[in-house]
């Protein structure tokens, strides 16, 4: 099974890995402060975990590679200013590195105005990020939809599916990547 990641041009992930949350030397706490009102990585990686355990060690993966709809050009900006990570998860589970699996529903696509103001006041209020624990079998074969993407609405990836891979150790070693597009 490949699963898929996006990183910024010109990252060295191939050869150093792809860091979690609470591995990562280069993160910007800014988002996480904000949320969490804790002010160093090491207490929001504490923080993170006690959503679930191991939170700050994930992933965050895609099944597929992004495809952008003309309604979401800022997707296709994205896809071009990244490159695409393929990240063999078969072999990184018979090396018995993936501690879990967890997978974050896509929002609801809201209908009115109302529905929207109401989706982004729950957004920005909830407590918990709402991944669900499940097994790599459970992980969908189903095509994205990405015509659910809106630029107006500058929730870019929140209708989208995605999982978190938890690693034992917070990290995706550099022999499981493999740059797919540049």
């Amino acid at each position: 099974m490949k699963l898929y990641h996006y990183v910024p041009k010109g990252s060295r992930a191939t050869e150093t890995g792809l860091f979690s949350f609470a591995k990562s030397p280069r993160v910007n706490l800014d988002y996480y402060i904000k949320r969490s009102g804790c002010h160093t990585q090491a207490t929001i990686a504490q923080w993170m975990d006690g959503f679930f355990p191991g939170y700050s060690r994930g992933v965050r993966v895609l099944k597929e590679p992004l495809k952008w709809h003309p309604k979401c050009l800022r997707l296709k900006e994205f896809i071009d200013e990244n490159d695409l990570l393929e990240i063999d998860v078969t072999a990184l589970h018979k090396a018995g590195l993936i501690e879990a699996v967890y997978y974050n529903p896509p929002l609801r696509v809201p209908q009115n105005k109302k529905e929207e103001e109401q989706l982004l006041h729950e957004i920005d209020n909830r407590k918990q990020d709402g991944f669900v624990k499940i097994t790599l079998a459970d992980i969908s074969t189903d095509p994205v939809d990405y015509s659910v993407c809106d630029d107006e609405s500058g929730r870019r990836f929140a209708f989208l599916p995605f999982y978190l891979l938890v690693m034992k150790d917070g990290v995706i070693p550099p022999k499981y990547l493999k740059i797919i597009h540049k």
